[in-house]
């Protein structure tokens, strides 16, 4: 007879539940680990092509935080996980060179200001750092992006709040 008993089932299902209950909280932060690079690594290109589309046309070029993809929100806004797009400054009618939508989730991804501006010489009009916490933030989850002054972004670990 070749079959398996009650009590090899019962053990090996027991066995299986104890190892899940292990092995789904470390997927779930993996799971957020990966999103949170995703989505700094996706607002690092924009920083970048920014900076390179400045220095090729040799004009301002910006990214600005936007809620509707065609428009720059106030210039007093924080809030960046609406999306944002990347615009040539100064344009009539506006430029927009391309559109980020907003952030998948619930995270939070914000700013001193609105807007980043490249001049055409690659450098930033001003130095900026963005923090992205993501939903259920533990440990050094969270992430910071900066913009120097000569235009160069840069993306740190840090500690959640």
């Amino acid at each position: 007879m070749a079959g398996v008993t009650l009590v090899e089932l019962v053990i090996t299902l027991s066995i299986a539940a104890i190892l899940m209950t292990i092995a789904v909280p470390s997927f779930q932060d993996l799971m957020r680990t990966n999103r949170t690079a995703t989505q700094v690594n996706e607002f690092l290109t924009a920083l970048n092509l920014a900076r390179s589309e400045a220095v090729k046309r040799g004009a301002s070029v910006s990214v600005c935080s936007s809620t509707n993809s065609t428009a720059c929100r106030t210039a007093n806004t924080t809030n960046w996980a609406d999306g944002w797009i990347l615009y040539v400054t100064g344009s009539s009618p506006l430029e927009i060179l391309r559109v980020w939508p907003a952030l998948s989730g619930t995270a939070t991804f914000t700013a001193s200001t609105g807007q980043v501006t490249f001049r055409g010489t690659g450098q930033a009009a001003a130095a900026i750092t963005f923090t992205y916490t993501p939903t259920g933030c533990s440990g050094d989850q969270r992430r910071t992006i900066a913009v120097s002054a000569v235009g160069r972004a840069t993306s740190s670990k840090a500690t959640c709040p």
